[in-house]
């Protein structure tokens, strides 16, 4: 499977701590990208108590089909909203590898990802591989993993966006052991 897949290298810029620096480093490589609440002192700074997508869910209308590559805009989005999280449009050719949990880290390990180089960061319940490949999205790809995106929908949440659980969403090398 992963013998389909291009590497997605990381730039300076994605690697910094400030949302709005890695949102611009981002478009410049030409991810699409949008502003989605973040979290601040444990909560979603959206206003709902209630939120049941915290830190995840669009700012504005349209959310990812309004993502944009335009640095004008998106200096924009993050001066008016400078604790926004990341969000990206998951493109044609642009593949979100989903592993969560248990069965998620077995499939990996079955699948070979261990040395594969390619932009891979921690989420709340696992951790994301970017890739680019030629797929189809699906759910339950195999056991723990989702396929994402390709321009059939959706979007990931990129690091340095704040996660529920309090921690930053990362970038981890392929030397670094993800479990």
């Amino acid at each position: 499977m992963r013998d389909a897949f291009e590497k997605f290298n990381l730039t300076k810029g994605m690697l910094s701590k400030d949302l709005k620096t890695a949102a611009l480093a981002y478009a410049q490589y030409g991810l699409p990208i949008f502003p989605v609440f973040g979290i601040s002192k444990g909560k979603c700074l959206c206003g709902n108590n209630k939120c049941e997508a915290q830190g995840k869910h669009p700012i504005i209308k349209g959310g990812f089909k309004n993502a944009t590559t335009d640095l004008k805009q998106i200096k924009k989005w993050w001066d008016q909203y400078p604790q926004a999280n990341i969000g990206s449009a998951l493109i044609p050719g642009l593949f979100a590898l989903d592993f969560d949990g248990k069965r998620g880290r077995e499939t990996y390990k079955e699948l070979g990802f261990d040395d594969f180089e390619s932009l891979r960061s921690k989420t709340g319940k696992g951790f994301h591989v970017l890739v680019h490949g030629d797929l189809k999205a699906k759910n339950n790809a195999k056991p723990g993993l989702d396929i994402r995106g390709g321009g059939e929908g959706g979007y990931v949440i990129l690091p340095p966006s704040l996660h529920i659980k309090k921690h930053s969403l990362s970038y981890v090398s392929h030397s670094t052991p993800l479990f």
